[in-house]
């Protein structure tokens, strides 16, 4: 076979039985002393920050699971957890976990086990809600399985040991020995037996099997060929396989101990495998993006395909019965198959990079626009998730409500690159109302009536409604990066990576005056106070104000040393400023009749770039955009 030793643990019917009636009796007292739902809060990483009410999220695909009745995708991301519906693709919920989550589903198809650090989150599988937080426990967990019965869930530590709890009082039932260490985990259909694995301190694989109700390790393997990066049981019980770091897979008999067969295929470590509801098959999934589908009765693969460019990180059956499988991908996609390897359904995610956040304009409603092809519309009072909408192949760079709130513009594109589109649509049914190619950013006039646009160094005015260009206007030698409107809508403001910022007089088409006191610092966000009185540029030196009659320079605002400003924006009084910043923090000045402008706060809660920022319509609420896959929702004065 191979150098990997065996041993099952002697047995004494008495301690064994001993120890049982203690842990009984403890259970009872305990029970009788705790209250039966302790409420756990949520662990400090996933807490809001001073200031913020709500957190709002999306990331990029990195695995999947599906659920026992075939009805629910849901999504391990770059950011938490969410639910598609299997029916439309469409997305359903979202929660943070602050990082990439092992998730588990449990067999009832009512809950998920979602790791968030040291704590594990059971959420509800309809919508996603927060039943319940476990934890914190001694190490982060790392690996997570929700038993048969939904009932318990067994955690794993990784480096060493791992637990069984309650599912829903998480009282311990039973300690996995901290010598053996448990990367994976998988029940047997029954419930009673728990397969771990994962790789020792040199590199060797590790393999245990271990009695549910108490924790004594039924099986032992240690020093197998390679570390065990994926277990699962057989539906009858009778074997166990495990996707090894070598390329192989392990068929296992937890019976006699021993490794009836090993299958050799993939070129790379397998990440991922998954019995049919028969047991006759197995799909696999490798770093290299394949996947196989085994005959178990000829140990040969009878489909293999390149399924992703790159790791396959998760593989499935869907249980319907077709014969339809699901394979899952780092690279943020998820792939539906038939048997034959034909790809019938594709699911690409959200890159874990929000670039752009707008109000609706009664406040109700948060859109946000990732750094590819999606956004999403989210309910601003309860974060609840009410829309994704799916309709450009890159970044969306802008998004802007019509005044009455009927439409919606997103525009993609990459600087300096190609598809640069204008989606027109109708918030309340999702519905695209039109299509413009060849515009990177687009704002709509005071009224509605109008939509400023750029096309690269050009400015274009449409009739929102036809579509009819009625202005156009030159005077930028590169890319304009944003539109501002004056709050008449006589005027519009232009920043461009030329280094200049322009003020049109929209009546004669015609620059009013140009600032170019940017140097090679070029203004990426331009925003009107709503008194018309100054505009601020964000420049990579801060947030520039100058006077909007004339363009004289009236301050310059700083985040943090040598640290850029990304966006900025006024708040409705006009008497305060909002800034985003690299450094992940928001800022906010204020104008005081009695002295010069001054820094009231400066808000700290994303973990990477903020890029955009966005008052409510009342000035209560703050949004900031961050390339940490996130928007903050920042609730600074009472509504």
């Amino acid at each position: 076979m191979n150098p990997a030793t065996f041993s099952f643990p002697s047995c004494n019917r008495f301690r064994a039985f001993l120890r049982i009636a203690v842990l009984l009796i403890a259970g009872m007292i305990l029970s009788a002393c705790q209250p039966p739902f302790p409420v756990q809060a949520l662990p400090e990483s996933l807490a809001l920050p001073a200031y913020a009410s709500l957190r709002l999220a999306h990331g990029g695909i990195v695995s999947a699971g599906v659920s026992p009745d075939g009805r629910w995708l849901v999504v391990s991301t770059t950011t938490g957890v969410e639910g598609y519906a299997l029916a439309d693709f469409s997305l359903r919920w979202s929660v943070f976990t602050g990082g990439v989550p092992v998730i588990s589903i449990a067999a009832d198809g009512q809950t998920i086990a979602a790791t968030a650090g040291e704590s594990v989150l059971v959420l509800r599988l309809e919508d996603g809600s927060v039943e319940r937080v476990l934890g914190p426990y001694p190490a982060a967990v790392s690996a997570v399985a929700c038993a048969p019965d939904g009932k318990r869930l067994a955690l794993g530590y990784g480096e060493g040991g791992g637990v069984v709890v309650n599912t829903r009082s998480g009282r311990e039932i039973a300690r996995l020995d901290g010598a053996l260490p448990v990367g994976v985990l998988a029940w047997s259909p029954d419930g009673a037996l728990l397969a771990s694995g994962g790789a020792d301190g040199t590199g060797a694989g590790t393999l245990g099997v271990w009695r549910a109700r108490n924790g004594s390790l039924v099986l032992q393997g240690v020093g197998l060929p390679a570390p065990i990066n994926a277990l699962a049981y057989s539906p009858d019980g009778a074997q166990i396989a495990s996707g090894n770091a070598d390329g192989t897979i392990s068929l296992w008999d937890p019976r006699a101990g021993v490794q009836a067969s090993l299958l050799s295929g993939h070129r790379l470590a397998v990440l991922s495998l998954a019995y049919d509801e028969t047991g006759t098959q197995i799909i696999s999934g490798s770093r290299d993006g394949e996947a196989i589908v085994w005959n178990l009765g000829t140990q040969a693969p009878t489909r293999r395909w390149q399924a992703h460019p790159i790791e396959t990180s998760s593989t499935a059956f869907l249980p319907d019965g077709t014969g339809y499988l699901t394979t899952s991908s780092a690279e943020n996609t998820t792939i539906i198959w038939s048997i034959d390897s034909t790809e019938l359904r594709r699911l690409e995610g959200n890159a874990a990079f929000i670039e752009s956040v707008a109000w609706s304009p009664d406040g109700t409603q948060i859109a946000a626009g990732s750094a590819f092809r999606t956004f999403t519309l989210w309910d601003a009072r309860s974060g609840a998730l009410r829309r994704a909408l799916d309709g450009h192949t890159v970044t969306i760079e802008g998004l802007a409500y019509s005044s009455d709130g009927q439409m919606l513009a997103s525009t993609s594109g990459l600087l300096n690159g190609s598809d640069y589109v204008l989606n027109l649509w109708e918030p309340a049914s999702g519905s695209l109302l039109r299509t413009v190619t060849g515009i990177y950013y687009a704002a709509f006039s005071p009224d509605g009536a109008r939509l400023a646009t750029s096309d690269g160094q050009a400015i274009l005015i449409y009739d929102a409604r036809s579509g009819e260009v009625l202005q156009r206007l030159e005077g930028h030698h590169n890319w304009v990066r944003e539109l501002a409107w004056s709050p008449d809508g006589t005027q519009l403001a232009s920043a461009s990576e030329d280094g200049t910022a322009i003020a049109w007089d929209l009546r004669q088409g015609t620059p009013l005056y140009t600032v170019e006191a940017f140097g090679e610092y070029w203004p990426v966000s331009i925003a009107w106070s709503p008194d018309g009185t100054r505009l601020a540029a964000a420049t990579y030196e801060g947030v520039l104000v100058w006077d909007a009659e004339d363009g004289a320079r009236e301050t310059t605002l700083r985040t943090a040393p040598d640290l850029w400003a990304s966006d900025a924006a006024f708040d409705p009084t006009g008497r305060r400023l909002a800034g985003g910043a690299a450094d992940g923090r928001v800022y906010v000045w204020e104008w005081d009749t009695d002295s010069p402008v001054r820094q009231i706060v400066s808000l700290r809660g994303h973990s990477a770039g903020v890029n955009n920022v966005a008052w409510s319509p009342d000035g209560a609420r703050l949004a900031s955009a961050s390339a940490d896959g996130t928007v903050l929702v920042w609730t600074l004065w009472d509504e």
